[in-house]
């Protein structure tokens, strides 16, 4: 199972993950992403730090969320994402999509400026 927690942060926002993402937790990420849309952030990151595992459907909604998020003129950044993750993203090509950054505050530094 997977938690999403969203926070509205000056430079944009952020939806911090925790746990699993998979085919179960998928639109959870895709409803925050659509919430954080609607607060008219002009970029979002996803904070992967605490996230477990990813699966294919997790890759997906990343990938839906990123297009969906650009044709509104948002842009999406991850942050945090380690070890596994980091290769996952990597393997995947899915990682060429988004600026990776080690920290969400590094990210939302890099974004503001």
């Amino acid at each position: 199972m997977m938690a999403v927690r969203t926070f509205l942060m000056k430079t944009g926002a952020l939806i911090a993950l925790e746990g699993r993402m998979d085919a179960a937790s998928r639109d959870l990420l895709q409803a925050a992403g659509d919430r954080m849309a609607e607060t008219g952030a002009k970029h979002i990151v996803v904070d992967m730090t605490r996230l477990t595992y990813i699966s294919s459907a997790g890759l997906g909604v990343l990938v839906r969320l990123s297009s969906i998020l650009g044709k509104a003129g948002c842009s999406v950044s991850l942050s945090g994402a380690n070890g596994v993750l980091r290769t996952v993203l990597k393997i995947t090509k899915i990682g060429t999509l988004f600026r990776i950054y080690d920290t969400a505050d590094d990210a939302m530094s890099a974004e503001a400026g």
